[in-house]
């Protein structure tokens, strides 16, 4: 059994799972709530489930990227990134 990588994905699954991921990180969960089946439609996605399986690979492979402690207002000392 080989192991899953994002590799395994169109890039525009890619692209809509990174989406779905940067909001789980923000903490806005209700973001990908709303835009769910859009993303599904618009990435070529056979369904939520395919975009899913993609968000997951890619929230594991941030993780071993990333101290867990690590976050954007502690990079930022305590303040949000001015953009």
């Amino acid at each position: 059994m080989t192991q899953s990588s994002a590799l395994d994905f169109r890039p525009l699954v890619v692209a809509s799972a990174a989406l779905l991921a940067a909001w789980a990180q923000m903490g806005d969960l209700a973001a990908a709530g709303r835009h769910l089946r859009t993303l599904v439609e618009v990435s070529g996605a056979h369904d939520e489930d395919e975009l899913l399986r993609c968000k997951t690979l890619l929230n594991a492979g941030f993780k071993t990227l990333v101290a867990p402690d690590t976050s954007l207002s502690s990079a930022y000392g305590g303040r949000s990134p001015a953009y």
